[in-house]
């Protein structure tokens, strides 16, 4: 078997990485890939163990470099990774020329968009005087249109919800449980310079979220001091100035540039890591923390059995600097949502994914989905409830062996699931064109 994945995002790196894992399922079953991405994100997928090739410069070249690669390499299968991105960003290619390839066609669905059509608003953008100037990565809003029916939809795992629809087919991207012996994680966390009494706690944004958030914030003289990474560690300190042992807060790549310490709290950063080095790294945390509920480190850590806590809000501006929130807001919390919102107007909404919101748009991924029985979410600004959580999650055994138990039901449930080899037999078998609801379950 001979696949061709075509990695539609230049910012995104969380699509990729999951055509990553498949392609390894496939390279285990002995079929062969390859990779056209971003100049990017080349190097990334050669460290992960895959031959590569750079997108050119413009669609028109690119839509050259599918055609010789589809001669040349002779792939049974094209893997979109993911098709919706080709509405985010500017596209690589054309989106109907992928439709009218005469092969099978699949695209990962990592967020539930298929079938379609979604709307997504970006709001951190709502008020926004100069995004657009940005291209598509910085407009408010955009219409992610119907999959085509002819492309077959694989809804990845984890995290998206694991059912199967006509023409779509969830997949299982881990088959197995991720392992770091007990040696390597002690030697993981010595050269790290971690005292055999500290917790790690890891963190790591992505860099579409940072670019999103600094292009808001270059709209203002005032917002030239302002630093979403400087709230997020002071967050940290104040979550964790009752932690019952310290603890050393782990920042990974320029999105997430920690340093110094408070509070019995130690900060550092490490730059950005390929995947093999990340994946070690990741499993020698005693808790990983994210603010975006659909990234794809949170899940590689939940099928690791690392604790994984997401930060997401319910809290709503009145504004004039008042709020609205479900539980109590600490005078603390106050003072910083007042900084953040007078550096970036408008930039205080509820949210699952941090600086987008997506609590509307990612409601269908999230209902009735067993993969939240892997992680715990907290409220970001509840500075008691979350404090209570992350200590739970550090040093409480019952709390610990709890999550525990429900990150096993949930492997299982991979298990259980289809892997690529069963994938692409499926995308193989379906037929080529037709309306998606004649595509057959």
């Amino acid at each position: 078997m001979k696949v061709l994945v075509l990695s539609l995002s230049e910012h995104s790196l969380g699509e990729l990485h999951n055509a990553i894992l498949f392609a390894r399922q496939v390279a285990k079953a002995g079929g062969t890939v390859l990779f056209l991405a971003t100049g990017n994100h080349v190097s990334y997928t050669r460290e992960a163990g895959f031959p590569v090739l750079p997108w050119r410069k413009s669609r028109g070249e690119n839509a050259a470099l599918v055609r010789e690669q589809l001669a040349a390499f002779r792939p049974e299968a094209v893997l979109l990774a993911d098709y919706y991105n080709l509405f985010l960003e500017e596209p690589v290619v054309d989106p109907e020329m992928l439709a009218r390839l005469e092969l099978p066609v699949a695209t990962f669905d990592s967020m539930n968009f298929a079938p379609g059509p979604t709307l997504l608003e970006k709001e951190i953008f709502r008020e926004s005087r100069y995004s657009r100037a940005f291209g598509p990565g910085g407009r408010f809003s955009a219409l992610l249109p119907p999959v085509p029916p002819e492309m077959a939809v694989l809804r990845s795992c984890p995290v998206n919800r694991p059912v199967k629809e006509p023409g779509i087919l969830p997949v299982a991207l881990y088959r197995e449980h991720l392992f770091l012996p007990q040696g390597r994680r002690n030697g993981v966390r010595r050269r790290l310079g971690l005292d055999p009494d500290e917790k790690l706690v890891l963190l790591a944004r992505s860099s579409w979220a940072h670019l999103a958030v600094k292009i808001r914030a270059m709209e203002r003289a005032l917002s030239t001091r302002f630093s979403y990474e400087r709230i997020l560690q002071h967050l940290l300190c104040l979550y964790l100035r009752e932690a019952p042992c310290p603890v050393v807060v782990m920042g990974v790549g320029p999105q997430a540039a920690f340093s110094g310490g408070e509070e019995g709290v130690r900060f550092a950063s490490l730059p950005f890591l390929g995947m093999a080095e990340y994946q070690e790294l990741l499993l020698a945390a005693d808790l990983f923390v994210t603010d975006n509920i659909t990234s794809c480190s949170a899940a590689k850590a939940a099928v690791g059995g690392v604790p994984v806590l997401v930060l997401v809000s319910s809290l709503t501006s009145n504004g004039d600097g008042t709020y609205r929130a479900p539980f109590p807001l600490a005078k603390e919390a106050v003072t910083l949502l007042r900084q953040w919102e007078k550096a970036v107007p408008g930039s205080i909404f509820p949210f699952r994914v941090f600086p987008f919101g997506w609590v509307r748009e990612l409601a269908p991924l999230l209902q009735n989905n067993p993969y939240l029985d892997a992680l715990v979410t907290a409220e970001m600004f509840d500075i008691r409830g979350t404090g209570e959580k992350i200590r739970g999650l550090l040093t409480d055994e019952g709390v610990k062996n709890a999550l525990a138990a429900r990150q096993a039901g949930y492997r299982r449930l991979l298990q259980s699931l289809p892997g690529a080899p069963e994938a692409l037999q499926w995308v193989l078998e379906r037929p080529a064109r037709g309306s998606r609801a004649g595509c057959g379950p």
